[in-house]
């Protein structure tokens, strides 16, 4: 009798033990599937974000949707699935106004998937959830499989300070229009004066956006020629890199100001028609243009044309610096017609005055006018 009880118990503990084994084998493999999953889809949603948030223009979310639906490079189950909501994954993309009292953060009560209008949502949040099948752990009495769920939110977060990035020319705002067009008197569509011509100016000599306006003329006309359009360091070779790469010598801080240096070389017209060519669409001549040239469903652009600028509040009589009213986008392209500038010190340089201004974006930003804007992950 003792000895068949030991057999029982015997029995009885190796059962445990190979219970006890797959539960470790479970932990050790279906757990260790869990967690890289896990960190799949964590990648996932942080890139989809990111992606979507540079698309927000304030006019339509088909295009951050669209940057979602296409984030393919980051897959999940060993790399081997796309996201999509059709099978094991189901993703979700809202959109977010900021918050009045602090623009860095998404308003937690305007979050909707389908809002009424795309204007003044800045913010968007990617769900993203991958049901993974569980091989050893439902032996033991778990379900057949594991919901991993990770939710990232991007947005478009003013930007104050400046150590790269912005185009080294400022044009002047239009005083006596601030109050018919906030926040600098400039007519979305319109064509403004980057560098102004030296020599004494007369309506013809300025851009489209900036005639027809006598005070102006005779503020801008005020300028010493050192002092037309360009801020940072005007050396030549040091002026190219400030054109084509967004080089900036001199950092640039809202509120502050900005100090005219000169800047009229012609070399500088080569650089900007070299920043242009650098685009991906570098025949469009204007904003609309650029925008509708899609390929495949994607902007051609790369947004090398589209820059930031700090626009300036007038010319301080004997030279000095000046106020930064705000910062603007600017498509480059000297005309309706013509995307390339004009070398010489006898012409204005222009550029066509979309909105607001993201850093490294493809189109107008969903913010305020006025404000320049980065794209970060907020969560």
């Amino acid at each position: 009798m003792v000895r068949n009880r030991r057999k029982g118990f015997t029995l009885i503990a190796t059962g445990f033990c190979v219970i006890s084994l797959m539960g470790m084998l479970g932990l050790a493999f279906d757990l260790g599937r869990v967690y890289i999953t896990k960190n799949e889809t964590q990648s996932f949603t942080d890139t989809a974000a990111l992606a979507a948030a540079l698309k927000l223009n304030g006019i339509s979310f088909d295009a951050p949707r669209l940057a979602v639906t296409s984030n393919t490079n980051n897959q999940w189950n060993m790399g081997t699935a796309i996201y999509t909501n059709s099978g094991n994954t189901t993703i979700t993309t809202e959109f977010a106004r900021p918050l009045a009292a602090n623009k860095l953060r998404p308003d937690p009560a305007t979050w909707e998937v389908n809002p009424a209008t795309a204007a003044g949502y800045t913010f968007v949040r990617v769900t993203a959830t991958a049901a993974l099948p569980l091989y050893i752990l439902p032996v033991i009495g778990t379900g057949p499989a594991s919901n991993v769920k990770t939710i990232s939110v991007g947005g478009q977060v003013p930007l104050t300070n400046f150590s790269s990035g912005l185009f080294p020319f400022s044009p002047i705002q239009h005083a006596g229009a601030l109050a018919a067009n906030p926040p600098f008197g400039f007519v979305v569509g319109q064509w403004y004066t980057l560098r102004y011509p030296s020599g004494t100016l007369t309506n013809s000599d300025l851009c489209p956006g900036d005639q027809g306006d006598p005070t102006f003329l005779a503020l801008a006309d005020s300028q010493a020629a050192s002092e037309r359009g360009f801020y940072q360091e005007p050396s030549a070779s040091v002026a190219n890199a400030e054109i084509i790469n967004g080089e900036m010598r001199f950092p640039v801080t809202f509120p502050g100001t900005i100090q005219m240096l000169g800047g009229a070389m012609t070399t500088s017209a080569d650089a900007i028609d070299l920043r242009v060519s650098y685009d991906t669409d570098s025949t469009s001549t204007t904003y609309d243009q650029y925008q509708a040239n899609i390929a495949g469903g994607r902007r051609v652009g790369n947004g090398m044309r589209l820059i930031g600028t700090p626009v300036n509040a007038a010319p301080i009589p004997g030279g000095g610096p000046r106020d930064i009213v705000g910062f603007a986008g600017f498509f480059l392209s000297q005309s309706s017609t013509s995307a390339s500038y004009p070398h010489s010190g006898g012409k204005a340089w222009c550029a066509q005055y979309y909105g607001p201004w993201v850093k490294n974006g493809q189109s107008g930003g969903a913010g305020d006018p006025g404000s320049a804007y980065v794209t970060v992950l907020v969560q």
